[in-house]
């Protein structure tokens, strides 16, 4: 039984915390022994704690904390870890380190991101394989930092396709829980509240189209993990309080996904392949998306949804208004979205993938 160690140094909860807890899940069904090292106090670990999972909190200072990397070092030993894999800057240095220095059979890094890369070394002397949530990640990793291509892997985080299914949703649960009339046309954006996310342009378009259609109203889902962002005061400062809807953090994301009818993502930088995206996909949503990252690997224009450049506002309002006023693109749109992602992004899938990775 071979032990794999994850390590995460974020204190935020989003698609990529979200994505180790279903690797330490899937590999545990698998009948490997999983671990997680995280910052004290963070949200992954009281999750991973709820599921039931070995949970060892390291304090992470700095990328050369040495108190964090004797911590590593022994718990590398005294679990004798065969796979270490680190998925955030600090957590890579420290925990790589001590990977080197325990002679750790097999050192992964995730690159969940496309943030530019600022120091190679993490991504070179710190990694045996390399697994991107992105093709175009991918691609990048191998030409800023030189990492041989063909050990650099793809895998794009998968769908709980029993979980993401549309036969078992309400359409009407937004307007239902907000006290609304029926027949609403919902769009809808998930994910944490970060500068990174497209909040701001999401608010925009949404005041422009609630002027056109009468029949529109917006849900936001998610929140800021670090308290600084008061999201329902930028409702209010736009004067779209009765029109947006701010829902904070749902755990009940298919049941969401299900009483909307086109999802979007707006993000401006930092993205692989957006988890919501998927599951929106998966729900048989239409999704708008921003042309960044890994999304248009997913987002195929007029096939699997509607692509517009970043930090747009117009462009996102014209895209979402051609939906909102055709109904069987909608429909359409979600149809092939949804017969794609259960082709490729089950979790068994990605679960098999990294699997592979691992051996």
């Amino acid at each position: 039984m071979k032990t794999i160690l994850h390590t995460e140094a974020s204190m935020g909860l989003g698609g990529q915390e979200l994505r180790i807890l279903m690797e330490l899940s899937g590999f545990e069904k698998k009948g490997y022994r999983v671990l997680l090292a995280c910052q004290p106090g963070a949200h992954i670990q009281n999750l991973a704690e709820q599921k039931g999972f070995k949970v060892l909190p390291v304090k992470i200072r700095n990328s050369i904390d040495p108190i964090a990397i004797a911590s590593f070092y022994r718990i590398l030993r005294k679990y004798r870890v065969d796979i270490l894999n680190t998925h955030s800057s600090l957590d890579a240095w420290t925990a790589g380190i001590a990977g080197r220095m325990a002679r750790t059979p097999l050192l992964v890094r995730t690159r969940h991101v496309s943030l530019p890369i600022k120091n190679h070394w993490v991504y070179t002397w710190l990694a045996d394989k390399i697994i991107t949530t992105s093709e175009s990640i991918r691609h990048y990793i191998h030409e800023r930092c030189g990492f041989p291509e063909n050990r650099i892997y793809a895998i794009p985080t998968g769908v709980d396709l029993t979980r993401f299914h549309p036969d078992s949703h309400d359409p009407e649960l937004l307007s239902k829980e907000m006290k609304l009339e029926s027949g609403l046309v919902w769009v809808g954006i998930i994910g944490m509240i970060r500068w990174c996310k497209g909040h701001s342009v999401f608010l925009q378009s949404a005041r422009h189209l609630v002027q056109k259609y009468s029949q529109v109203r917006f849900a936001v889902v998610g929140f800021d993990p670090d308290g600084h962002i008061d999201f329902q005061r930028e409702i209010d400062e736009h004067g779209l309080q009765d029109k947006v809807f701010y829902l904070g953090f749902r755990e009940d994301i298919p049941e969401i996904l299900g009483g909307l009818d086109i999802l979007v993502s707006a993000s401006t930088a930092a993205e692989g392949v957006s988890q919501a995206i998927v599951q929106g996909m998966a729900m048989e949503r239409a999704v708008v998306a921003t042309d960044i990252g890994g999304s248009p690997e997913v987002v195929r224009p007029n096939e699997t949804g509607l692509l517009v450049p970043p930090n747009d506002a117009e462009a996102l309002s014209a895209a979402l208004g051609e939906l909102i006023e055709s109904p069987e693109k909608r429909l359409e749109f979600g149809a092939r979205g949804a017969q794609w992602v259960r082709a490729h992004l089950g979790t068994d899938n990605m679960i098999e993938l990294v699997e592979n990775v691992y051996s």
